[in-house]
């Protein structure tokens, strides 16, 4: 494991974890003003934003990740980036914007809530932007600068909605005006670093174009199919439940913020270095040693969250939020298994066989989606996560070994699964009972 690989880890977790612990620390003040009906919306709003930065995007950030090394221009490589993400992201915002009476009505049954989709729609423009000056800015490796830019941009998006939320009384959209300033922030300081930092002439190069469009579009399925595995349990409960179900589960997620931490500085670097060594005799040395490691992290963290999860939750939130505390264990499964999940898809990255992953995903989100079909409660709709999550995994891994020559260790995994499975079983079942 290269030393320049565990320091920008180390660099891009410490950015990643205010991004991460911040919101956490701050739920208390935004439940407290907006309640957990109010809150349910806006993770709702949230969701949905997501979602329009997937079809805003097009998997077009992977596609500058995968061509930075071997394009020599890399001004032109940037630039053809953000003019086919601009026009991607302004089709998405439009059709959203004029449809966004009928997209409230879809998710609350009421018109009242179209301002927050019109807002979403808006603060796509600024996220796909960022999101793509911010990958440039990490592969020119430019670290301090990365982690100044998010850090920031967090401190912003949290004093905003505090504001508007707190103080000006401005209820869900108050939180979606801090996320959109925070990501105009992010737009306007990483162009302007940019600007200033490389000699940049707007060019447009088609055969660029048409690489990255070749690379990165088939991974769209996939993407699409992502966003349900992280989101999709959200319309579920909202369908089932209501909103203020959605809020408890997504402070169960909330809880989360560590493995996250994780999981974001893991990709920030995990991408760079397979790209970047997939030629040194060592590759497959070294992947199992990160994989290793990051097995035993997720575990101790695991296990360090759900204590602390029970007591912050028993301090801090009302009366109505305890049930999140049975929650807290199997989200955290949830997520470990997609950080896992971006470790073994390395050979099918590296292979450029990309339509790999996304028979992965739809094969994995079917089933998914079956099972959440049928489920009618919160833990339920959990479980039907972890288990499509798992069944991701072992996709993924098939079609990386069967595509390239890097194996992982299966022993370690195997550890990893019954000592994680046994702690989230022991917690919701001998503790609480609250697996069915």
């Amino acid at each position: 494991m290269s030393n320049s690989f565990i320091k920008a880890f180390f660099v891009y977790g410490a950015s990643a974890g205010l991004s991460r612990i911040l919101p956490l620390v701050m739920l208390p003040f935004y439940l407290h003003a907006l309640g957990a009906d109010n809150y349910g919306k806006v993770e709702i709003i949230i969701a949905l934003f997501n979602l329009l930065i997937i079809f805003g995007l097009m998997q077009f950030e992977t596609g500058i990740q995968r061509l930075f090394y071997k394009f020599e221009t890399k001004e032109a490589l940037l630039t053809t980036t953000v003019v086919m993400t601009l026009f991607c992201s302004f089709v998405i915002a439009s059709i959203s914007i004029l449809f966004a009476s009928d997209i409230s009505k879809l998710l609350f049954q009421t018109e009242i809530e179209k301002g927050l989709v019109v807002v979403a729609a808006l603060t796509i423009f600024f996220a796909n932007l960022s999101s793509i000056n911010l990958v440039y800015i990490r592969f020119c490796g430019r670290v301090l600068a990365f982690s100044i830019i998010s850090i920031t941009q967090v401190m912003i998006t949290a004093g905003f909605s505090y504001l508007y939320i707190v103080e000006l009384n401005y209820g869900p959209l108050g939180y979606l005006l801090g996320i959109a300033l925070g990501w105009a922030y992010a737009w306007i300081i990483t162009t302007v670093y940019i600007f200033i930092t490389s000699n940049i002439r707007l060019k447009f190069d088609r055969s660029c174009a048409h690489e990255i469009f070749l690379f990165s579009v088939p991974q769209l399925p996939a993407r699409l199919a992502s966003f349900f595995f992280q989101f999709g349990n959200r319309f579920f409960i909202l369908a089932y439940l209501g909103a203020s179900a959605v809020a408890q589960i997504a402070l169960a997620f909330k809880f989360a913020a560590g493995l996250q931490l994780i999981m974001f500085a893991f990709s920030m670097v995990w991408n760079p270095f397979i790209y970047k060594n997939e030629n040194k005799e060592k590759l497959q040395e070294n992947i199992n040693k990160i994989f290793k490691c990051i097995l035993a992290a997720l575990f101790v963290l695991h296990l360090i969250t759900i204590v602390l999860a029970e007591k912050i939750i028993k301090i801090f939130f009302e009366d109505d939020f305890l049930a999140t505390i049975d929650y807290v264990g199997l989200a955290l499964f949830s997520v470990e298994l997609l950080i896992v999940k971006e470790i073994v898809e390395a050979g099918v990255k590296l292979s450029s066989k990309t339509s790999r992953i996304t028979y992965a995903y739809l094969i994995s989100f079917s089933i998914m989606f079956l099972l959440m079909w049928f489920s009618r409660s919160i833990e339920h709709i959990l479980w039907a996560g972890i288990a499509g999550n798992f069944l991701l995994v072992a996709l993924t891994w098939y079609f990386s070994e069967r595509n390239y020559y890097v194996t992982f260790s299966k022993s370690a995994f195997l550890i990893y699964m019954i000592a994680s499975g046994a702690g989230v079983l022991f917690h919701n079942v001998l503790l609480s009972g609250s697996i069915i």
